[in-house]
């Protein structure tokens, strides 16, 4: 059972039920931003691999949503199939380990990766990298964000920079980073099975969590023609900033 300290069952699935509608009304918004948002309200009340099997099934149903609009997803596998090989693989053992996390140090965890991503979304890197050199590049991010993917199920930092240094145009940027996060999240949800973390009542809850996702995320898609995408992102980022912060607080001091 999907319980919150201090609530009622049903003000507790009220309470998440909300919250990953607020994240996906995010991704719906600006693109992005669904794992990482969820992770940093969820943190604040859930056991953090209760949060982390939550968001498996949305994780894969949105990816998936968006691989497939975008139209390519063929080109995408033929340009970055090496990268999206080593992510799949690194995600698999980032997973395995996950399992045998210290709970308090995977909330410290969790609370690095949301700051990260604010560092990362505000400075934004101008990296460029020559043709030549994206082959070897991909296979060493895709390594790393496997890891991060598997341990956090957040894998944005690592690949938004490479991607972006690859040059892709908005199209192609969208439709590389949803096959690439799609294949990930497959190896995601077999490793947590398998480790006995997604068990059948988490892969319940997180079946259901995608009631309110996808609500989240035609939302979102309304609030995009009558929101100045800029400025939300601003205060996303000065809240993603603070609550990850304070997962640090609870990692940290319990």
């Amino acid at each position: 059972m999907l319980t919150v300290a201090g609530l009622s069952p049903l003000a507790g699935l009220a309470l998440v039920a909300l919250v990953l509608l607020l994240a996906a009304t995010v991704k719906g918004t600006i693109g992005m931003g669904l794992p990482v948002v969820g992770i940093a309200l969820l943190g604040s009340f859930l056991d953090p691999r209760q949060i982390l099997t939550l968001m498996v099934v949305p994780i894969i149903a949105s990816n998936a949503w968006q691989t497939v609009t975008s139209g390519y997803m063929g080109a995408a596998w033929k340009r970055f199939w090496p990268l999206i090989l080593c992510f799949c693989v690194a995600t698999a053992a980032g997973g395995w380990l996950m399992s045998s996390i210290d709970p308090a140090a995977l909330l410290l965890l969790l609370g690095v990766v949301a700051i990260g991503f604010v560092v990362v979304s505000v400075y934004k890197p101008a990296l460029r990298l020559r043709p030549q050199d994206r082959g070897w590049a991909g296979v060493v991010v895709g390594g790393g964000a496997g890891v991060l993917n598997g341990v956090s199920t957040v894998n944005g930092p690592p690949l938004l920079m490479y991607l972006v240094a690859c040059g892709l145009n908005k199209d192609e940027f969208v439709g590389a980073y949803g096959l690439i996060a799609l294949s990930g999240s497959i190896p995601l949800a077999l490793s947590y099975g398998a480790t006995g973390v997604l068990g059948i009542d988490e892969l319940f809850w997180s079946c259901c969590a995608l009631l309110p996702v996808f609500a989240g995320l035609s939302i979102g898609r309304v609030l995009r023609r009558y929101i100045d995408p800029v400025l939300f992102r601003q205060i996303l980022l000065v809240v993603l900033f603070v609550l990850g912060l304070n997962l640090i607080r609870r990692g940290l001091h319990g």
